[in-house]
Order: structure tokens, then C-alpha cells, then sequence
């Protein structure tokens, strides 16, 4: 829903609050900031309580619980952009919780391939769900970084988180190659795959840091080599090249 205004737009969402649910009015202003409204902001602070209201305890946060049901929306996607850090932080918890308000996002999420083969609709609803993050978390860009570097080790975040890293690019680099030292092997993979997909002076950067790490390197370097982006695996066979013995 938009308003007559025409470089201000008004738009409502569904969000969960206490037992039940109710609208928000999320308000996209000229300078692309975002204002969120509930109607729980009027009741007093009593009358929220007795109502177990609880929409306003983290309000950025619900909108991104709501937003799976405008997949396609270009309005969300700006929506998350302007709250910024706030929805990452929920984007990655909703990726990751099956026992909230997301629980078919959850699903969703945890198919494979094969498992969308004979429900088309739903691995077309994922990709654009998938579509819809990546977007989101792009546009947000640096405030996005050191939340995403802390999911590399969340098997169900760690594709987005690389994807939308390598597209941040430049910023993202220093944080990443700190990732490379990493002591959970799976959030080094994560750094690796990322630092790859930037290329350039980034990957000679990590080469030359995972040459000096050594063996620890190597086990997710080879796990690299199963990705299915061809850059990814190509530059994970240098890396393992140039570390020489201890990758034999």
C-alpha cells in the first residue's frame, strides 16, 4: 500500500505480538530512512502488560519475522536496508530458529534441491526468499560485515553470508582474512569461500595468510575444492599448491 505522497511511501505489514498479531505501519521517508509504527506505541505501559504486548520490545526485529510474506517486495527489501544492523542480527536468528514466528522459513530453508522436486512453487518461493536476503543484506553493506563474519561458522547462514560478503567486496576483506584464524575449521571454509568469490588482491592476501597458518589451512581448503562455484574451487587448488607439504 502506498501513499498519495509521491516521495513518501506508506506501507502495512502483519507482525506477531504477545498470543495474537496486529498491523504496523512502516513509513519509507525522501532520505531513505524508515519509521515503524505500532498501535501498541498509544496503550500505556499497564495496559501493553495486561495485554502481553510485546511488539515493541524489539519492533525492527518483528518486521523481519513479517516480511516472508512479501517475498517479491522491492519495499521490503528497502525496509531492512534502512533498519540496518537491527535485521541482520534477526535475518540470521530467523535462518537459524525453527520455534519462531519464521518456522516455514525455517522449512523452506532446509530443503535441498531434491527435495523441491516434485513442489515447484515452494523452490520458487525459496529462491525468491533467498533473493530477497541476499538483496537486503547487500543494501545494507558495511554495518551487515561483522555480524555476517560471526554466522561463517552457521552451516544454515554460511551460503548467504558468503554471497553477500564477496558482493560488499573491498570493506569486507580485513574482517575476512582475521576469519582465515578462525578455530572452528567450518567458519575458516566460510572465509576461504568468500575470499575467493573477491578475488584480486584478496585472495593473494588470504593465499599469503593461509601459506603462513599452514595445516590448519588445509582441511577447509579442501573442503573448497566441493563448492559448486568453479572460481571458488580453482583458487582453493593455488592456495593448496602454495602451501605445498603439509596440504600432500
Amino acid at each position: 500500500m502506498t501513499s498519495t505522497m509521491a516521495k513518501q511511501r506508506t506501507l502495512k505489514f502483519l507482525i506477531p505480538c504477545g498470543e495474537g498479531s496486529h498491523e504496523i505501519t512502516v513509513t519509507l521517508t525522501p532520505e531513505g530512512k524508515v519509521d515503524i509504527f505500532s498501535p501498541c506505541q498509544l496503550l500505556p505501559e499497564t495496559a501493553r502488560k495486561l495485554a502481553g504486548s510485546d511488539c515493541l520490545e524489539n519492533l525492527p526485529e518483528q518486521f523481519v519475522y513479517a516480511f516472508q510474506d512479501k517475498l517479491d517486495s522491492e519495499e521490503v527489501v528497502q525496509v531492512l536496508a534502512a533498519i540496518g544492523e537491527p535485521a541482520v542480527e534477526a535475518i540470521i536468528e530467523m535462518l537459524c530458529e525453527a520455534n519462531r514466528p519464521s518456522r516455514r522459513f525455517y522449512r523452506l530453508w532446509l530443503f535441498d534441491d531434491f527435495e523441491f522436486r516434485d513442489e515447484p512453487d515452494l523452490f520458487e518461493q525459496r529462491e525468491q526468499l533467498r533473493e530477497t536476503v541476499v538483496q537486503a543484506l547487500t543494501a545494507i553493506g558495511q554495518p551487515a560485515i561483522k555480524p555476517l563474519i560471526a554466522a561463517l561458522g552457521i552451516w544454515e547462514v554460511q551460503d548467504i553470508a558468503v554471497e553477500v560478503l564477496a558482493a560488499i567486496g573491498e570493506p569486507a576483506v580485513a574482517p575476512l582474512l582475521a576469519a582465515l584464524e578462525n578455530s572452528y575449521e567450518f567458519a575458516r571454509s566460510g572465509a576461504i569461500r568468500a575470499l575467493a568469490r573477491i578475488g584480486g588482491k584478496a585472495w593473494q592476501d588470504a593465499t599469503a595468510k593461509l601459506v603462513a597458518i599452514g595445516q590448519p589451512a588445509v582441511d577447509p581448503l579442501i573442503a573448497a575444492l566441493r563448492d559448486r562455484d568453479s572460481q571458488i574451487r580453482k583458487t582453493a587448488i593455488e592456495a593448496l599448491a602454495a602451501i605445498g607439504q603439509p596440504a600432500v
